[in-house]
């Protein structure tokens, strides 16, 4: 069985003798650097002998972990709620204890508040943006409930007791995906969100769903009502083409073109579409592990175990639920990072297995599943959206430990430096048209 690991900080709320019990043994500590995917593991005496509290330090960009049997053997009579509740938050653990009836009527409950609030001709700005977050983070607990039972049972049987959750939690997306709309633009609505959500995933997951599905609609409104195509028609060889270059490996220089960076040309998204998208949004991080692991008695960090939410979210939402294969999608490929060493997760095993290692594609990003299946493509447009937000919250989340948030026009300056110039991992294009997203909403200048 897995060990589970905690966050070194645990220690801070220790008692001084106890505090000096811990420090003073060899016990095995996790090591992550969040910036160059270093990992190591080191012995906790001798870290602190050379440095005190050296896990309060931010500006080295590490975190750590330490086994949480290696706290709880001392049998302390210490109140470690805060710091040892699963990655979900509080409210998981009660979730988890409800009937499948409770949670389905639960979720039902959450629509019909969202519902009520879409009837009101006037509807009040901080009413709406409360609802929405609440509604968000219970949809998502109560989803992460539902899908670890769903692994304990046959493909056929979890698809068949995941229909209601599904039709449910389908109809909320919808629900909140208009009263969002009544707000589009209005970036500074999340600040709510930042404040509101609770435990440190669903806070993530909130947000970079709502951001998603509001910088999404932006996309189809700069497309269908600007003409915003026209101006990357017009600047593509001389501010985007050299980044294409880099990517479309076996095709000729003079070849690449708009239509070779998206299949088909850039497109507006039906409303037809737009459901399973948003779905896909708001589940994006449905696999992520509730504790940090790695093998039992290997001795070493294992990195695919910290990536291994992609996949795990990938597979389970695929094989066991019966969302449409776009959900699981976006869960797979939103790390895709245009096929570098850097990414991981569904799309990284999928060429490996399907095209044994295929390097280079005759297209950038493919509105249709199918033709990045079959390999045509780097990328699915939706998970494309769904990367630059999930690294731009990450990089201003204000609940990273490791480091002090950056503001948003740093953010927007370290992507440009390492997802653009250094290596092209975001799409140049898109990430253009999110920078003029959180400038329309007054965020970035």
């Amino acid at each position: 069985m897995a060990k589970k690991y905690i966050t070194l900080d645990v220690l801070d709320d220790l008692n001084k003798d106890i505090f000096n019990k811990i420090v003073a043994k060899p016990h095995k500590i996790l090591c992550k650097n969040f910036d160059t995917e270093e990992q190591l593991v080191k012995q906790l005496d001798t870290m602190f002998s050379q440095k005190n509290y050296f896990w309060r330090d931010k500006s080295n960009k590490w975190i750590y972990y330490i086994l949480e049997d290696d706290v709880f053997d001392y049998s302390l009579e210490v109140d470690l709620d805060k710091k040892t509740k699963d990655l979900f938050g509080s409210n998981y653990n009660d979730m988890s204890k409800l009937s499948d009836i409770q949670r389905v009527e639960l979720l039902k409950d959450k629509k019909n508040i969202l519902k009520r609030l879409e009837l009101i001709k006037s509807k009040n700005r901080d009413e709406i943006s409360d609802a929405i977050v609440s509604g968000t983070e219970d949809t998502l607990l109560l989803n992460k409930v539902i899908f670890d039972d769903l692994k304990n049972l046959s493909p056929a049987n979890a698809k068949e007791k995941s229909k209601e959750a599904v039709a449910e939690t389908t109809e909320i997306v919808k629900i909140a995906s208009n009263l969002l709309s009544e707000y589009s633009g209005d970036v500074s609505i999340f600040s709510n969100i930042i404040e509101k959500s609770n435990g440190s995933t669903v806070k993530h997951m909130t947000r970079v769903f709502l951001l998603s599905l509001d910088f999404f609609q932006y996309y189809n409104h700069l497309i269908n009502e600007v003409g915003y195509a026209s101006n990357i028609r017009i600047k593509f060889n001389s501010r985007y083409k050299g980044f294409y270059e880099r990517l479309l490996l076996d095709v000729d220089y003079d070849e690449i073109t708009l239509e070779k960076v998206f299949k088909g040309g850039i497109k507006v998204i039906p409303e037809n579409e737009k459901s399973a998208i948003s779905v896909g949004f708001l589940l994006h991080d449905i696999g992520k592990q509730v504790d940090i692991e790695y093998f039992e008695g290997s001795g070493e960090y294992d990195k695919n175990r910290i990536q291994a939410h992609v996949t795990q979210g990938f597979n389970e939402l695929l094989k066991r639920t019966v969302y449409p294969p776009v959900v699981s999608a976006i869960a797979g490929f939103h790390h895709e990072y245009y096929g570098s060493k850097a990414g991981y997760g569904a799309f990284r095993e999928l060429m490996k297995n399907k095209f044994g290692g295929k390097s280079s594609f005759d297209y950038c990003i493919a509105y249709s599943l199918h033709e990045v299946y079959n390999g045509e493509a780097y990328s699915f447009f939706p998970a494309k959206i769904n990367e630059i937000v999930d690294v731009y919250d990450a990089l201003t989340d204000p609940g990273r430990k490791y480091r002090d948030p950056l503001s948003p026009s740093s953010a927007i300056k370290f992507m440009e430096e390492h997802f653009l110039k250094e290596e092209v991992k975001v799409d140049p294009i898109l990430f253009d048209m999110f920078k003029l997203y959180l400038a329309n909403g007054g965020v970035v200048e």
